[in-house]
């Protein structure tokens, strides 16, 4: 399984879920691989925790623990690290299949620093105070966040932030569509070439890019344009010729409506 990641989307919407309730969040992928950097919101409590020779190995074997637990469950899976704070992970599934991870958490519940004072030794109390500098969450609002959590693997699947393919049939047919942009493509056309079925096409490229083969061709003729606006001499109309658009009006139409502004006014936006 080939997974495909819309990063900018994905760290956006890490973002906005962190500023809106305050709790840490990033996507794994099923490997443990961190992919999203943005939205983490890690207090400077789990800093000193991940950072101190004492104590930087429990961030690691907790993460990893919960991370483990949630991939062979493919369910929702809470638990208290070995600082004090409620980590949650939430399983992201595209047909039953798990494509990533949810990591959600530093969550303060306790009134005390759990930590052994004895292990920390004279940085204690600053640990102590950066521990107490976390808002408490009681039961409900953790469970508020769990919700918040799941409806966001929701959305994330359901915009296409995340996707599984095929390697081999979803590769086929963009190569294919990449090289013959400036052809008349059909999917008749693309599946006698590929010698695949016209099911099968729509269902390759449903599932790997989460669009139809029109969408598909449209896209990357608009990319191929793009780079042609940027570095050659063309004209829009020999550009629009170029990357298989019979009728400029059509073209431009179709620009426009893929990256906000005309071909021209892009061009000019580049020079």
């Amino acid at each position: 399984m080939i997974l495909r990641y819309d990063i900018a989307k994905l760290e956006q919407a890490m973002y906005d879920f962190n500023r809106a309730t305050g709790v840490s969040i990033t996507l794994y992928d099923p490997d443990e691989k961190p992919i999203t950097s943005k939205g983490m919101g890690y207090s400077e409590y789990c800093s000193l925790v991940a950072n101190a020779k004492e104590t930087k190995h429990y961030c690691k074997h907790s993460n990893k623990a919960l991370h483990a637990a949630c991939c062979a469950s493919k369910e929702i899976t809470k638990h208290v690290c070995r600082a004090g704070l409620v980590d949650i992970a939430i399983p992201l599934l595209h047909h039953g299949e798990l494509v990533g991870v949810l990591m959600i958490g530093q969550i303060r519940q306790a009134e005390r620093i759990p930590l052994d004072k004895s292990v920390i030794g004279q940085a204690f109390p600053v640990f102590e105070k950066k521990y107490s500098d976390i808002p408490i969450f009681d039961e409900e609002k953790i469970n508020s966040v769990i919700s918040i959590g799941t409806m966001l693997t929701k959305y994330i699947m359901l915009e296409n932030m995340v996707r599984s393919e095929s390697r081999k049939s979803a590769s086929l047919i963009e190569d294919y569509v990449c090289e013959h942009l400036s052809s008349h493509l059909s999917v008749s056309e693309v599946a006698q070439n590929l010698h695949m079925s016209v099911s099968g096409i729509y269902k390759s490229v449903k599932q790997a890019f989460g669009t139809t083969l029109g969408e598909l061709i449209t896209s990357k003729r608009i990319e191929k344009a793009e780079s042609l606006l940027e570095d050659s001499s063309l004209s829009v109309s020999e550009i629009s010729e170029a990357v298989g658009f019979s009728d400029p009006a059509h073209f431009s139409k179709s620009f426009k409506k893929q990256r906000g502004v005309s071909p021209s006014v892009f061009r000019k936006s580049k020079n």
